[in-house]
């Protein structure tokens, strides 16, 4: 064994510097089959997506759900979700384990702003929702359902989004949920809420901080 030090060395060191702000004169991208980057845009080796099976994105991994919850007429409640692609979406759904007894034309899915990650923010903005009496047989039933938007809304992929249910009758839809610890203090920056009064029949234009409280539980909701 050499006990001698090297008779040179060379040493680099690299420290941070301004950050970049010019985009690369050119680049190559490898795809594979299905025309993602190889080495990248699929996430972790057998990682179940949203695009996988064409949706646009999911409030949880659909593997994931570990219960049931059965809605409160007239609350409204918003679960996060993060767009896997770049795409207009046209209907929201969930998989409904209950066959609900609903109140016509009182009974919504929609889609809220949201800006998790930034601090408080002021208020949630509806964005798109389904036509009133769109929701009332399909979501009476068991199984999948899966209700048109009124209007078609675009979505960026990287960007968030609150998918929210409101139904009212005598017997609610029951999604599947996945259940965690709530640690944010700010309702509208967690993975869900749930409106802090009842008694809408239709979803508002707006929903500030001061009008919702945190959950505990997601509900399982998807967009495609």
């Amino acid at each position: 064994m050499a006990n001698d030090a090297p008779d040179w060395q060379r040493v680099v060191n690299i420290t941070a510097g301004p950050a970049l702000t010019d985009a690369p004169d050119w680049e190559k991208v490898v795809v594979g089959p299905g025309g993602s980057p190889v080495g990248g845009g699929g996430g972790a080796p057998g990682l179940l997506l949203p695009t996988d099976i064409g949706w646009a994105g999911w409030t949880c991994i659909p593997t994931l759900p570990s219960g049931t919850f059965a809605f409160s007429a007239g609350f409204i409640d918003g679960d996060l979700v993060k767009w896997a692609k770049s795409t207009t979406i046209s209907k929201i759904g969930f998989y409904n384990n209950l066959a609900g007894v609903l109140t016509a034309n009182e009974n919504f899915l929609g889609v809220y702003s949201a800006t998790p990650g930034t601090g408080p923010f002021i208020t949630a903005n509806l964005l798109a929702s389904t036509a009133p009496g769109a929701c009332d047989a399909p979501c009476s039933v068991v199984g999948y359902n899966e209700v048109a938007l009124a209007n078609p809304l675009a979505v960026t992929e990287g960007g968030f989004a609150y998918i929210v249910f409101l139904f009212n009758g005598t017997t609610m839809p029951t999604p599947n949920i996945y259940s965690y610890v709530e640690t944010t203090t700010n309702p509208l920056v967690g993975f869900d809420w749930i409106t802090k009064v009842g008694g809408y029949t239709t979803l508002p234009a707006s929903l500030a901080a001061a009008d919702v409280n945190p959950g505990g539980s997601v509900n399982y909701a998807y967009a495609l």
